[in-house]
């Protein structure tokens, strides 16, 4: 609540329970208390904290059945914020803002009975392992600040340089001037706290091993682990059940080239058994397509003239790039998993009733028609209900300027021209690629040139 004046929400998952919780103060006994927000959960959650600061140090959680769990293995987070404004490409400036520290992380470190006899334990590595995450963020605007100031006579020269270099040379006016342009990076980084061991009174150990040479960690300074394996001891130190870890780094994806994948899980028992579990994930990659992130962080396709930072709506045949499509299980058995896209049907409080943007909800058909002289109707296509068409068409060398297309429509026992499609603008490989509304009908389309007495041919 430091920074927006709102609660913060605090998450909890751990040994079945799952829920959530804010922490008010009580204004009239100057302390904290906690507002459970999982009532059904039955949990009572005590926060030890600072009584200067009131920063929490850790908490204290009981069940129903008067059992006890310990939270108080922190995990520490640095937020480090960065922002560039630019002003049309005459002025920059930036500003880096003081770092942002906290705990974002308490780790459950042990479990007493209602007799208060500790049953289960746990201990983390200390050695220093992070996590690091990057973030930025765009902000467009064109200011008007130019014409307050030429009606203050305070600029007389229209120019945008002037009016940039006059903003800024005039401290009251200065403060009002926007950036056309600004971007805002955000780096987050956690030193983690890694789980070692568990230790359940009577029964077993877990002992966990991990690795640090990850090539999908960029940090020069630091180092950052996975899991490789897990082995579980009787109480005697006797080997039970081990498990491995194999990962994969993805080399075929352009955005997410090395990232880590989990392959496979290898259970092996005493007798050398091994049962294996294997993670397969859709990697079908269009090596002719860049790759970006969508505004909720899937994968997307973008075009020529598309950017990674400026075009985000969704593709949604591109959006389970990298994601989980099949676990194959030691028995010979599988699961397969299907997605499809989210669906809502309100934009804040107005009813949705047009779907047509998402292409999910289209079958999607196409025709072809080749030319080899001008003003010859040809059969272009047959549709019953109002649709948008997209119409690529490639000159194959021809001058773009020279030629256009002409569509007609079935009206009655002749065919009328419907539209006229130029063809002066093209993408950056030659082709013309543009969509149309069409009414249901049957149309047909010819090549015809702008110069009426152009020869009819393309020799």
């Amino acid at each position: 609540g430091k920074y927006d004046s709102e609660y913060d929400t605090w998450q909890y998952n751990f040994m079945g329970y799952s829920g959530s919780f804010i922490i008010q103060k009580n204004y009239s006994t100057n302390q904290l208390q906690i507002k459970n927000l999982s009532p059904q959960n039955k949990l009572v959650i005590e926060n030890v904290y600072d009584q200067n600061s009131f920063v929490p140090t850790s908490f204290i959680v009981y069940d129903d059945l008067g059992y006890k769990y310990i939270f108080d293995i922190k995990e520490f987070t640095t937020l480090d914020s960065y922002v560039e404004n630019e002003y049309y490409g005459i002025y920059t400036n930036s500003s880096l803002s003081l770092p942002i520290e906290y705990y974002s992380s308490f780790h459950l470190s042990a479990v007493y009975d209602n007799n208060n006899n500790e049953i289960i334990s746990l201990s983390y590595n200390n050695d220093m392992t992070y996590e690091v995450s990057n973030s930025y963020s765009y902000t467009f605007s064109w200011d008007q600040l130019h014409l307050d100031m030429m009606e203050q006579g305070i600029l007389y020269n229209t120019s945008l340089q002037n009016i940039i270099n006059g903003a800024l040379s005039h401290p009251s006016e200065a403060g009002k001037l926007q950036p056309s342009y600004t971007t805002a990076y955000n780096k987050t980084t956690t030193r983690t706290k890694k789980i070692q061991y568990i230790s359940i009174d009577g029964y077993a150990t877990y002992e966990f091993f991990y690795d640090t040479s990850r090539l999908d960690f960029s940090e020069t300074d630091k180092v950052s682990a996975k899991l490789i394996s897990i082995n579980q001891k009787d109480y005697n130190g006797n080997m039970i059940l081990q498990w491995d870890f194999d990962y994969f780094y993805n080399d075929s994806n352009y955005r997410d080239k090395n990232k880590l994948f989990l392959q496979s899980v290898t259970k092996k028992g005493v007798s050398d058994s091994e049962e294996k579990t294997s993670f397969h994930y859709d990697f079908s990659y269009n090596p002719s397509k860049r790759i970006g992130i969508d505004y909720w962080g899937y994968h997307k396709a973008l075009s020529t003239h598309e950017s990674q930072e400026f075009d985000r709506e969704a593709t949604v045949e591109h959006s389970t790039l990298g994601i989980l499509e099949k676990i194959s299980y030691p028995t010979g058995g599988g699961v397969k998993f299907h997605y499809e896209p989210n669906t809502y049907s309100y934009i804040g409080d107005v009813l949705q009733t047009n779907f047509d943007e998402n292409p999910m909800n289209w079958q999607e058909a196409s025709t072809q028609v080749f030319f080899n002289s001008l003003n010859q109707q040809q059969a272009l296509f047959t549709i019953n209900e109002a649709q948008d068409v997209r119409i690529i068409f490639d000159l194959g060398g021809l001058i773009a300027s020279d030629y256009r297309l002409l569509i007609y429509k079935l009206n009655g026992n002749s065919y009328e021209q419907h539209t006229s499609v130029e063809l002066s603008y093209l993408n950056d490989n030659g082709i013309y690629d543009i969509e149309k509304p069409f009414e249901p009908g049957v149309y047909k389309v010819s090549m015809s040139s702008v110069d009426l007495s152009f020869p009819n041919n393309f020799s």
